[in-house]
């Protein structure tokens, strides 16, 4: 029989540093947790939603990969998770933050040994051996999301050509809509001095990008500047080259789920950090990819947010992708990564912020 047990302030912590190493969407990070007797609730906080997140989507997948990891790290302690969902879109807290989950603990669990994976957990830009992964690896992978998220592959070389050319067609957008351009600068930390005080967004070294690109990277940051570019091809030819990755790669995944609910995608967030984990376990190199499930699922649930030219780009990437994955129709997509072999390790990683600016008062 299990036993509820309240959660002292040694293991809160510890499930918090756990917690704050989850993937999230551009590393915003967008979690709080509070403490709560026998448990603990996990919010997304308002201060740190991407603005063009449609339904919050990726905030909602970030929290299920931090509610994944406290359910490893107290695994550890032999003791259990019951994580109890929100309906509907979750209540809102009086500044704005949204509660995402409730946490209890009970004695009596077996020791998951994904969790000693955690803190090695990193995404990986560099190129891969582009050699199929084998469908007995892809199957163990497949494994670790569980059960309610659908895990689909695009193993061969052909086929991820396909989807190199769909993930570049989608990407452009995010450099030639001014909300999308303006959210990446937002995001991006142009020096290392710069990422490391911030404690979020992405550094140059996690994308791989060389310092000498700082200049450029700078000009573009000015829309205006960036859109005459454009209409020289640079949107073009910058996606392009990023959407390379899903060629140099063992596979690409995808996960998905029955409906677009913040319920749903929390499920989907704590299987793509299983995923994640297992892969690292199996010696992988591991890369989300974001741009065509945001655009996507912004098609399916706010298509008048597009401007013409863009709805009708993501309008024709949509069936092609079901083409490609026939087992996406009829769901929602919610994650995307690459994975394969690779002998480099990232130049860099992204940094934390801080435990203290994640916490909240008990209310």
């Amino acid at each position: 029989m299990s036993v509820s047990f309240e959660m002292s302030s040694q293991v809160f912590a510890e499930v918090v540093a756990s917690a704050r190493l989850a993937p999230s969407a551009d590393n915003t990070q967008p979690w709080s947790f509070e403490r709560m007797g026998a448990g603990m609730q996990v919010y997304i906080s308002r201060e740190r939603m991407l603005p063009t997140d449609v339904a919050n989507m990726f905030s909602w997948i970030a929290v299920g990969a931090a509610v994944e990891n406290i359910v490893l790290s107290v695994s550890k302690r032999e003791q259990g998770t019951e994580v109890d969902l929100p309906r509907g879109e979750g209540a809102v807290a009086a500044n704005g933050d949204v509660l995402a989950a409730s946490l209890s603990f009970f004695s009596g669990a077996t020791p998951d040994a994904l969790v000693n994976w955690i803190e090695r957990r990193v995404s990986n830009r560099r190129p891969y051996d582009d050699e199929p992964l084998a469908q007995s690896e892809l199957s163990i992978l497949a494994r670790a999301a569980g059960t309610g998220v659908g895990v689909h592959w695009v193993r061969e070389k052909s086929e991820r050509q396909i989807f190199a050319d769909l993930m570049a067609s989608c990407d452009r957008t995010r450099l030639e809509y001014r909300p999308f351009h303006e959210e990446l600068f937002a995001i991006l930390r142009l020096s290392e001095e710069e990422a490391r005080r911030r404690g979020d967004g992405l550094s140059l070294a996690s994308l791989e990008i060389p310092e000498s690109e700082v200049p450029m990277l700078q000009a573009m940051s000015d829309y205006a500047t960036c859109e005459a570019a454009n209409e020289k091809g640079f949107s073009r030819e910058l996606a392009r080259g990023g959407a390379t990755g899903a060629v140099k790669a063992g596979a690409v995944g995808i996960l998905s789920v029955p409906t677009a609910t913040p319920a749903a995608w929390i499920e989907a967030g704590r299987a793509f950090q299983r995923v994640w984990l297992r892969a690292t376990e199996r010696g992988f190199a591991f890369q989300p990819i974001g741009g065509l499930p945001q655009f996507l699922t912004r098609l399916a649930l706010a298509p008048d947010t597009f401007t013409s030219e863009h709805r009708q780009r993501m309008e024709g990437i949509m069936p092609a992708l079901h083409e490609l994955v026939p087992g996406l129709r009829g769901r929602a997509l919610s994650v995307m990564f690459r994975v394969g072999k690779c002998d480099a390790p990232p130049s860099g990683r992204s940094y934390r912020l801080p435990t203290e600016r994640l916490l909240r008062s008990a209310s």
